[in-house]
């Protein structure tokens, strides 16, 4: 929406100012100064009334508000926090240090049920870390035996190979010197 105004620099002076195209004005002060200072002015006049509705020291710093829905709410500008609840009225604050005190109870279970799964975790790690090497060690313990009776067998054969062909050249040579 274009209300016809707009902000222009003056070259020379170096400040900002609104010229008015309507009416062909201009002014260093922002059109709509008037209307936001009144408001401000207006929720001052209503800062001590507000003050009055709180009912004791502890409200100090908090100011209700009522929102649109109808809902007072609390507003401590001091700490940057707003509350539906009235912060002055103790049980409140007892609520918050019951829920505190249950969350950091909760977290501090939560932490130790953490600590128990990694024990968990590894202690069944090096289960299977301790089972893997044993039947590697089984494995590797056939693998030998494998091997060494593999080793026996190709000996006898090869003394049996030996033997034959010991038993053959004999007997050609016995068959040669009958011949002669």
């Amino acid at each position: 929406r274009s209300t016809g105004k707009s902000q222009v620099s003056a070259p020379t002076i170096m400040q900002v100012y609104f010229y008015d195209r309507s009416t062909g004005k201009s002014q260093l002060k922002h059109p709509l100064d008037d209307y936001f200072f009144a408001l401000v002015e207006e929720e001052r006049k209503k800062i001590p009334d507000r003050r009055k509705n709180t009912p004791n020291d502890k409200a100090v710093g908090w100011l209700p508000f009522t929102a649109d829905t109808g809902r007072t709410y609390y507003v401590s500008f001091q700490h940057n926090v707003q509350t539906y609840y009235p912060p002055w009225e103790m049980k409140f604050y007892k609520a918050a240090a019951k829920i505190q005190r249950w969350v950091r109870k909760k977290q501090g279970y939560t932490q130790m049920l953490h600590r128990m799964a990694a024990r968990i975790q590894a202690a069944y790690r090096g289960h299977v870390v301790r089972d893997a090497v044993a039947a590697w060690k089984s494995e590797c313990a056939a693998l030998c035996i494998q091997t060494m009776w593999r080793m026996y067998k190709a000996r006898v054969e090869a003394l049996m190979e030996r033997s034959a062909l010991t038993i053959q050249s004999c007997w050609r040579m016995h068959l040669c010197r009958k011949e002669f």
